[in-house]
């Protein structure tokens, strides 16, 4: 994992019956401060979905969408960072339609120390605050000096 354009591979069988198409997603460059492509989950239920890193079982959603108020896995890679030292991670929501600049629909704030340089991150989140919709999420990290965005996109659901 020493190169900025390695990937992880994601597949499904042989595709056929699919209802989504899995895609790569990039891993941290290891040179510098970086963030990998930000993977959502969503664990159980029917045609559950899973990878495994090698040393996480990291729950896939490649429709992207979660019921109202259900909960979804965040998955990604860090690189580069300082052992020891306090890094914030803060998530945030907007919508997928909003304008720059535009206050955010939700945000999360996280307070972590790093173990050791290259982290993986696997967190949980309650989307009950989220209303039906397309969103946009950003995952920002920074250590107070230097700091890695990563983005992705959800949708949520009205319950049936």
């Amino acid at each position: 994992m020493d190169r900025a354009d390695e990937t992880i591979h994601l597949h499904a069988g042989d595709g056929r019956g699919a209802v989504a198409a899995l895609t790569d997603a990039v891993l941290p460059d290891s040179s510098r401060f970086s963030i990998s492509d930000v993977v959502m989950g969503r664990a159980g239920g029917a045609g559950h979905v899973v990878w495994n890193s090698g040393t996480t079982a990291v729950d896939l959603n490649p429709l992207g969408t979660f019921p109202s108020g259900d909960d979804a896995a965040v998955y990604y890679q860090l690189a580069e960072l300082e052992a020891g030292k306090s890094y914030r991670t803060t998530i945030t929501f907007f919508g997928a339609s909003d304008a720059a600049g535009k206050k955010p629909r939700l945000q999360l704030t996280f307070n972590d120390v790093a173990r050791q340089s290259r982290i993986e991150v696997a967190r949980t989140m309650g989307l009950k605050n989220l209303d039906p919709g397309a969103y946009r999420m950003v995952v920002a990290v920074g250590d107070g000096v230097k700091s890695v965005t990563g983005k992705t996109r959800l949708t949520v659901v009205r319950n049936p």
